[in-house]
């Protein structure tokens, strides 16, 4: 598997670390778990149900605990409420959903349980991420995306496009579980997911091109 900048892709960890990996049991985060199990990394994984997708959801969570055990890894399901917190906080669902999740792993850190929380986020996610903040009229800071490395949280596959990630699933074997609201482009993210499809058909190089530009406002 290539990086999109051409270059083999080698998983990068800390030595030594105790690894909580997000796990929603996407495509992404399955073949990152993948990857953490090949290397021989000493992680947990950590599965957050929203309560947003009623009977789906929970068959999600299964699925998370179900892939683990049958590789032998640890699985951890929480459950948080996002519909209500969105609600009593006068958030959107994304940013609760968000809020909730994260400070799962925030306890998970502070207790000592973990060193590090790995997040499957990839090339195609740096793209959407900085598209998303120039629209909102983002400054130079925001422009920098995401890193690989934020405090406790490593990103090993932040310069791995989609495709890439798409074709280590399939060569693999690696089952994962599809989101039915990944397609409702009410939600912003999905929205530019399809737009940013319809980019790439004619600007293929898209993704390094905002990855040079993220760089960039990150010095």
């Amino acid at each position: 598997m290539k990086t999109i900048t051409g270059e083999e892709f080698r998983l990068d960890l800390p030595q030594g670390a105790r690894i909580a990996l997000a796990f929603s049991g996407g495509r992404d985060s399955a073949v990152l778990f993948d990857m953490l199990k090949s290397a021989g990394a000493d992680f947990f994984a950590v599965h957050v149900e929203h309560g947003i997708r009623g009977a789906d959801s929970l068959s999600d969570a299964k699925f998370a605990e179900e892939f683990s055990a049958s590789r032998g890894v640890e699985c951890r399901v929480f459950g948080v409420d996002a519909p209500g917190c969105a609600k009593a906080e006068g958030l959107t669902l994304e940013q609760a959903a968000r809020k909730l999740r994260y400070g799962v792993f925030e306890s998970l850190l502070a207790s000592g349980e973990c060193d590090l929380v790995a997040l499957a986020h990839h090339a195609d996610d740096q793209t959407e991420t900085v598209l998303m903040r120039i629209l909102r009229g983002t400054g130079i800071r925001g422009l920098k995306g995401m890193s690989a490395r934020t405090g406790k949280y490593i990103r090993p596959l932040l310069f791995v496009s989609r495709d890439e990630i798409n074709a280590y699933a399939e060569e693999r074997d690696i089952p994962f579980t599809e989101d039915a609201t990944n397609a409702d482009e009410s939600y912003t993210r999905n929205f530019l997911r399809a737009e940013l499809a319809r980019i790439k058909e004619r600007f293929p190089s898209v993704n390094r091109a905002v990855a040079r530009l993220a760089a960039h406002a990150a010095e």
